[in-house]
Order: structure tokens, then C-alpha cells, then sequence
């Protein structure tokens, strides 16, 4: 563990006992609230505002992401968490890696004031390529670095409808890299968005951040929103309190306009971005020590438009069209230049009632990627500019063993890349129902993560302080695909009214995991220098216990926690190259996570909801384990307006939650804060 970043255990467990008393402070004053006066919901259809999910309300919430079609959430044979709007409200969680905190099995980090690092069941790092991240079915897992830019990923949060979060392989339906998660966004209907909401908010970070949306219909039922959004971000701090220089600024704009009702429906929606910010960088030079410090600025932009169709042919029976084009740019000359990226892509799909009461879903499509890289800095691509394109079919059936409470579900999803040729990716899930309050399941599938163009055709000098060697990354265009075959099972039940309990286990086990593999040493002035290349020469296996669990003793209280256990071992296989060893940046996950939302409606419109985080120690990075508690205070006035107090990481002046990647110059701490946000609708 590094020295800087060793803390007391002592301290660690005082803050953990602040957050229990502050829970339990505030369930005591909710004997004083009247409980709210709830509506009756159509179970047919996602309700317009629900709180945190148990296993009655998952009944009702029809999720896609698990079998590319609509289904109960509570019957699907897969690891899913469900984050609903009035979640993500009630959180008061300022960016879309916060809201995923309250997932088991996610595990998330802020590395500095933008940048983040995301993924399931272990494997974490600022690029984690091995989770699949879409917004409406729409890819955006980066084709040059693999992995997703979270910095980008900034639309206004109250445009969400709802997060399914998939966490395990989806990879026999999503394809390639959904191999331990899938994260779907799902904005919200253009329908839902009438009349006019303007949000603000400044605090001790956030210099501004604020939205403004208006949606209306015109002619004979078509629904539009259109809406703009932007934030103003101060640096993370350094150890010692100073600034690091990582502040951010950014802004998004977008539209979205759906058809009326119908057999038919279509929609088109677009969005466009612009981001601005700051670093501090490590870059490697000639002479000694070998390295310098530099302060570069990142400049991004993008845009993408998607239009969907589908038809009903029947009570299950459909097809649907979707095509989307992404374009986006991201700078920082003294690091990589300037990366140029568009993808296209096409996506069919026909769902059809089979023999027997089977539902069969099969599907093509086809991506088109191009990108380019210019200019000389550390890191460099050859070719500079490079097309690609993938291939892909799937299908899926699922049909009844024993009337409608046992269920068999196979499936799988042939691909063709351009790095890797064909990849062929099965799964087969069992669903069982032993009662109206128990749902059983189990599951195992292969998916594989393809090689992104940084390990294929890149190099990268790597900054390190007086090195007496220079060691240089360089992609041979010859990596093979990462691959998991991964066992799965869980158990749902709602034991008593108001109480519900989640329970996944897993059991995941890779071949093909990347590897570093030095070559041969070249002397040359003023140092000799060390070739390492991307190899395959590395297996691990993981297990992993994941709970989830509702309580609601009454109406104007809820209490959801969770846990997740992750045991992760990485290792060289026994004939891999002398030397050869496990890449370093495929990231690791903490052993222990949990979590506890407390959720209260008080008199007078008020609402108090209070989050305690524990996350344990990344000791392969030097990052110990912390605890951290969030508190927004909320007052509704009526329809039209309501206001929050929020406050975040509250138990500490600052702590470090992930290492900077290796060009970054300092290690950032991320900081207490609070902010102050209001809502007019209009």
C-alpha cells in the first residue's frame, strides 16, 4: 500500500459508525410523517414515478435488456437491478457512475473531477472494456480504447426513464464485450415530457449545472422534447489540498419525437455534446529522470442520431429497425492527439410466437467503425486511419418445460470481426417458479471481448521516473479474443409484505486474458529500450456472492441494502512467454461493497434520504478501503417546484477512490462537497 495513501483503521471505523448513527437518526424522526396518498398504476405498464424496486414492483416494470424483449424484470432468468427515475431522484446522485453505485456487483470509482472508472463483477479500470454500455439500444463502448468515456455520458439525469442493469455475460444477444455487465439507459418517451422544467444548482464543486426541457405534441398524436443542459466542475484536490487542475466544463443538447400510438410506431432522437477541461501530465522525454509534467487541455465534441421502427404482428409477435450514427472527437495533443471516430449501425430484429408455446427472437445487423488518429505524442497509432466493420446474427427461444413454471431459455449470437474473424456465443437459461413469491434461476453462457485498435495497432511509450530501461506498448495486430464461460444462479422471493430479498451467485472463469509480453532488449542511447507486446497468455477465475434487499415497514419509509463478495485471481498460464505476465490495467475489484438508502417522506412536503457506502481496499493499486455517506434534504411544493440540499462524501475532508492512470501526474482525492439544486416546471 502506498505511504500517501495509508489512513488509520481506527479513523475508517469511526466514519462507518457516524454513517449508522446518522441512519438511525433519521429513522427515528419518520414516526413523525404522515404517509403520502399513492395513486392507483396500470401493472401493464411502467409506472410514471416509482421509488426504489423490490420484487412486487419488478412484477410490474417490463425491462428489455435480458431477452431483447419486453418481460416482468422479477421473472427474468438473469442478475438484474432496475434504477427508476424517482430512484435516481431520491439518490440525489449528480452524474450516471453515481447512480450505478447502488447496484451489487458494480464497481465504480472517481478517479479526479470527470473521469471515472466503471465495471461489473471486477475488472475495473478508467477504460473497463469488458461492460457494454448502451443509451436506448444505442452502443457507445469506444472501438480505439475499448472501454466507455463516462465524461461524455452527461445528458440531464432527469431525462431518464430507467437504468437496467444486467450484471453478467449478455454477450449471446448484445454481442462482443458484453461479457461480465450490460448497462442499457432508457430516456424517457417524448409522451411523458409535456410542458416546460428548468433546473439549477451551484455548489462547493459544481460551479453550475443546470437543464432546460420543454416537450409538447403537435398534429395527430406526435409527442417532441427538446432540451439543452450543461455543467461547470472544479478540479479534484491533491493530497494536499491544492487543486489538480482537472476542472470541467460541459454541455449537451438534444431532441427527441415519437409517433403516436399504434401497430406502428417510430421514433428519431439526436443529441450533441461539447467539453472542455484540464490536466496535469506525466510524459516520458529523453533525458534524465526521463520524464517532465505538463498541463495539457481535452477538448471533446459528438453528436448521434438514432430512428427506430417496429410493427405488431400479434400478441407476440413483432419487428423493429433501429439504425443510429455516432460521430465524436476527443483532443489532448501533448497525450494522443486527436481521435476522430464514427460508427454506424443497423440492427433488425423479429420476434414471433413459436410451436408449443415457445417465443423465439432472431435478429442481424451489421456496424460500420471508422476512425482516425493524428499527431506525434506518446501515443501513437499505425495505421493512423482504419475501417471496420461487424457482422452479426443472433436468435433465442424460449419455451415452457412444465406448463408456465418452468422455463428453458437457449440462444446464441454468431459475429464477424475484423480483428478476431468469427465468434460464436451461446448461452441457455432456467427459469423456475415454485410459488407466486419465489422465482429460482440459473444460467451459463460464453462471451468474448474482442481487442480494441490500442492493442492492435498502437504504441505507447510509458512514463516512468528514472527508469534506467524505456519500455514501449506496441500492438502486433495479432491478439486473439478474451474469452469467459460463465456459471450463473439466483433466487428472488418477497417473504412478507414489504420485504423482498435478491440473491445472485456466480461463478466466472477466463482463458485468452491479455498478457504483457517483453520482447527481446534493444540498446540504444540514451537508454536501451524494452518492446512489450499484447499477448493471450494470461487465465483467472472469479466467484461472487451479490444481495439485494427491500424493506418498506410502512409508507413513508424504505430501506434497501446491498452486498456483493468478489473473489478474483488473475495468473500467467504455464506456457506463456519467460517474462509474460498479466496486464496490470485489466483491473481488479474490491472484495467487500455495501450499501444502505435509507428513504423518508416527512411532514410538510420535506423528504430526507441518507446513503452510507462501505468499499474495501484495492490493495493491488495502494487504495485503501473507505466509507462514505450522502444526505439530500428535499422540500416538493406542489407539482411546480421543489429544491434539494445535498451533500456528498460527508464522513471525510478527502480520499483517494482509484489509482490515475500512468500518464497522469498526481494522485486525485476526491473531496466533501454539497450543492444546492431547485426544479420549476412550467
Amino acid at each position: 500500500m502506498r505511504p500517501d495513501f495509508q489512513r488509520s483503521r481506527f479513523v475508517s471505523l469511526a466514519c462507518i459508525r457516524r454513517a449508522l448513527r446518522a441512519l438511525v437518526g433519521g429513522m427515528a424522526a419518520l414516526c413523525l410523517a404522515d404517509p403520502p396518498v399513492s395513486a392507483a398504476q396500470d401493472t401493464t405498464a411502467i409506472a410514471e414515478e416509482i421509488g426504489a424496486l423490490d420484487i412486487d414492483e419488478l412484477g410490474r416494470v417490463r425491462i428489455t435488456s435480458v431477452s431483447r424483449k419486453p418481460e416482468p424484470a422479477a421473472l427474468a432468468a438473469a442478475a438484474v437491478t432496475v434504477i427508476s427515475r424517482e430512484d435516481i431522484r431520491r439518490m440525489g446522485a449528480m452524474t450516471l457512475p453515481d447512480v450505478l453505485r447502488s447496484v451489487p456487483g458494480m464497481t465504480v470509482a472517481r478517479v479526479g473531477a470527470r473521469d471515472w472508472a466503471v465495471s461489473a463483477r471486477g475488472f475495473n479500470h478508467q477504460l473497463a472494456n469488458k461492460l457494454l454500455v448502451l443509451v436506448d439500444g444505442r452502443a457507445v463502448y469506444s472501438p480505439i480504447f475499448g472501454g466507455v468515456f463516462w465524461d461524455m455520458l452527461a445528458f440531464p439525469m432527469n431525462e431518464i426513464d430507467r437504468i437496467e442493469v444486467i450484471r453478467g455475460p449478455g454477450a449471446s444477444l448484445w454481442g462482443v464485450n458484453a461479457v461480465t455487465g450490460i448497462v442499457n439507459i432508457i430516456t424517457r418517451p417524448a409522451a411523458e415530457s409535456h410542458g416546460g422544467r428548468l433546473v439549477a444548482g451551484v455548489g462547493t464543486r459544481h460551479r453550475f449545472r443546470g437543464s432546460v426541457r420543454y416537450g409538447d405534441t403537435f398534429g395527430e398524436g406526435v409527442a417532441y422534447r427538446v432540451y439543452a443542459g450543461g455543467r461547470d466542475r472544479r478540479g479534484a484536490l491533491l493530497e494536499d489540498g491544492t487543486e489538480a487542475e482537472d476542472d470541467w466544463r460541459f454541455g449537451q443538447a438534444g431532441f427527441r419525437v415519437d409517433g403516436p400510438p399504434g401497430r406502428d410506431r417510430w421514433s428519431v432522437q439526436g443529441d450533441f455534446h461539447t467539453g472542455s477541461g484540464g490536466n496535469r501530465l506525466l510524459l516520458p522525454v529523453s533525458a534524465p529522470p526521463y520524464v517532465t509534467i505538463q498541463t495539457d487541455d481535452l477538448d471533446v465534441w459528438g453528436g448521434n442520431l438514432l430512428a427506430r421502427w417496429s410493427r405488431e404482428l400479434g400478441m407476440r409477435s413483432a419487428v423493429s429497425l433501429q439504425a443510429s450514427l455516432d460521430r465524436s472527437m476527443r483532443r489532448q495533443l501533448a497525450l494522443f492527439g486527436t481521435l476522430r471516430a464514427s460508427t454506424f449501425d443497423l440492427d433488425f430484429q423479429h420476434r414471433l410466437a413459436g410451436p408449443a408455446g415457445s417465443d423465439l427472437v432472431w435478429g442481424l445487423g451489421y456496424r460500420l467503425m471508422n476512425d482516425e488518429v493524428t499527431g506525434a505524442a506518446p501515443i501513437s497509432f499505425d495505421p493512423a486511419r482504419r475501417t471496420t466493420h461487424l457482422f452479426t446474427g443472433f436468435v433465442q427461444d424460449e419455451f415452457p418445460l412444465s406448463g408456465r413454471q418452468l422455463m428453458l431459455t437457449a440462444g446464441t449470437r454468431l459475429e464477424h470481426n475484423n480483428y478476431t474473424g468469427i465468434e460464436i456465443q451461446p448461452n441457455v437459461r432456467l427459469l423456475w417458479l415454485p410459488g407466486n413469491r419465489h422465482t429460482v434461476w440459473g444460467s451459463v453462457s460464453r462471451a468474448v471481448r474482442t481487442p480494441s485498435r490500442l492493442e492492435d495497432n498502437a504504441t505507447a511509450v510509458v512514463a516512468e521516473r528514472d527508469a534506467p530501461v524505456e519500455t514501449r506498448l506496441i500492438g502486433q495486430g495479432d491478439a486473439t479474443a478474451e474469452n469467459l464461460i460463465a456459471f450463473e444462479g439466483g433466487y428472488r422471493t418477497t417473504p412478507g409484505a414489504g420485504v423482498s430479498l435478491d440473491l445472485a451467485v456466480f461463478h466466472h472463469r477466463f482463458t485468452d486474458l491479455r498478457s504483457l509480453d517483453p520482447g527481446g532488449l534493444i540498446v540504444t542511447e540514451p537508454r536501451p529500450v524494452l518492446p512489450v507486446s499484447y499477448g493471450n497468455h494470461a487465465h483467472g477465475r472469479s466467484y461472487g456472492v451479490e444481495v439485494s434487499t427491500t424493506l418498506h415497514p410502512i409508507p413513508s419509509w424504505r430501506l434497501r441494502g446491498t452486498w456483493a463478495w468478489l473473489d478474483m485471481r488473475i495468473e500467467s498460464d504455464a506456457d506463456a512467454p519467460p517474462g509474460s505476465a498479466p496486464n496490470p490495467l485489466s483491473g481488479d475489484g474490491p472484495v467487500h461493497q455495501a450499501t444502505l438508502h435509507s428513504s423518508m417522506d416527512l411532514p410538510g412536503g420535506l423528504e430526507l434520504d441518507l446513503v452510507g457506502r462501505y468499499v474495501g481496499a484495492l490493495e493491488s493499486r495502494g487504495i485503501p478501503y473507505y466509507a462514505s455517506a450522502r444526505v439530500r434534504l428535499g422540500w416538493q411544493h406542489g407539482r411546480r417546484f421543489d429544491v434539494s440540499i445535498i451533500g456528498e462524501d460527508l464522513l471525510e475532508k478527502s480520499h483517494p477512490e482509484f489509482p490515475t492512470d500512468v500518464y497522469v501526474a498526481d494522485h486525485r482525492f476526491i473531496e466533501r462537497r454539497a450543492l444546492v439544486q431547485a426544479v420549476w416546471r412550467f
